[in-house]
């Protein structure tokens, strides 16, 4: 998978549904944290990790190294009422607005190359 992800020329977002479950130390899931939040970092890669849970304690529940290797970023919202608005709440979030290609100086044929690029789901 690790070079088939060098080769791609795209971002990949990886969504890890109940990461509380994850984060128990059972089995080595904290291991698989560590790896998959340690890709992050990799060079050739262009992919980016999103962690799901309802548990508001779930950071607690990691390991320290694991903790070091992500960001941080907490976004706390009401659950939307299925999968369909799940998707479409997070396709809304990759995408990027036009008042932030303004502030940012970015190309606007990048960025509607990008916002056309998104794809939530399967594709």
């Amino acid at each position: 998978i690790l070079q088939h992800l060098k080769k791609e020329k795209r971002m990949y977002i990886l969504v890890l549904d109940q990461l509380d479950l994850f984060a128990t130390l059972q089995s080595g899931k904290q291991s698989l944290l560590y790896f998959l939040f340690d890709l992050l970092h990799h060079p050739d890669l262009s992919m980016g990790i999103i962690g799901t849970t309802t548990r508001l304690d779930c950071i607690s529940l990691l390991e320290k190294r694991v903790i070091s290797r992500f960001s941080q970023i907490q976004i706390q919202f009401y659950p939307p009422e299925d999968i369909f608005h799940y998707l479409l709440l997070v396709q809304q979030r990759l995408l990027i607005s036009p008042m932030s290609t303004k502030k940012h100086n970015l190309s606007s044929s990048l960025v509607k190359e990008y916002n056309e690029s998104v794809q939530v789901g399967d594709e």
